[in-house]
C-alpha cells in the first residue's frame, strides 16, 4: 500500500513540475520597427529548446527563417541540416503568452491547431514578440481571430 502512495506521490509532483500555464496577455499591436523586434526574438531563443534561425526575412506576407537541423537531414530538399520554415500572417489565428519553466509563445493556426512554439528567457521579450507579430498582421491586412 505504501508503494502505491509513493508511485502516486512522485507522480503527482512529476506533474506539477511540468505544468503549464496559459498567462492571459492583450497585445498591443503598435510596435515601432515590428520586425526588428520579431528578428531580435526569434534569434535569441535558447538553445536548449530549440535551434534559433540563422537568418529571419520578412515578405508582405510572411515571416520567413533559415534553421539548421540538429539531426542533419533536410525535410525541404535544401543542403543537409537546412530547414526554411514560415508563419505567414493570413495562417496566424492567434498568439498565447505561456509559462513552463521557461516563457514561451504559442502560435496557433485559424483552425485553432498549434503551429509553433517560440521560447524566452523572460516575458518582456516574449510579450514584446506577440505585439510585433500582431502589428505586422495588422499593417498587412490580417486580423487575429482571437
Amino acid at each position: 500500500m505504501n508503494r502505491i502512495l509513493m508511485v502516486v506521490a512522485v507522480s503527482l509532483m512529476s506533474w506539477s513540475c511540468a505544468a503549464r500555464y496559459e498567462i492571459k496577455y492583450t497585445p498591443n499591436p503598435n510596435v515601432h520597427e515590428p520586425e526588428k523586434v520579431v528578428e531580435r526574438y526569434l534569434k535569441t531563443q535558447p538553445s536548449n529548446y530549440t535551434s534559433p534561425p540563422y537568418y529571419v526575412a520578412f515578405t508582405d506576407d510572411c515571416v520567413m527563417m533559415g534553421m539548421t537541423d540538429p539531426k542533419g537531414w533536410s525535410v525541404f530538399g535544401g543542403s543537409s541540416g537546412d530547414v526554411q520554415t514560415s508563419l505567414c500572417y493570413k495562417n496566424i489565428g492567434w498568439l498565447t503568452l505561456n509559462k513552463s519553466g521557461i516563457w514561451y509563445v504559442t502560435v496557433y493556426d485559424r483552425q485553432g491547431y498549434w503551429v509553433h512554439y517560440l521560447w524566452s528567457s523572460d516575458i518582456e521579450s516574449a510579450q514584446r514578440f506577440i505585439d510585433a507579430m500582431y502589428t505586422l498582421m495588422k499593417r498587412n491586412g490580417y486580423t487575429p481571430i482571437k
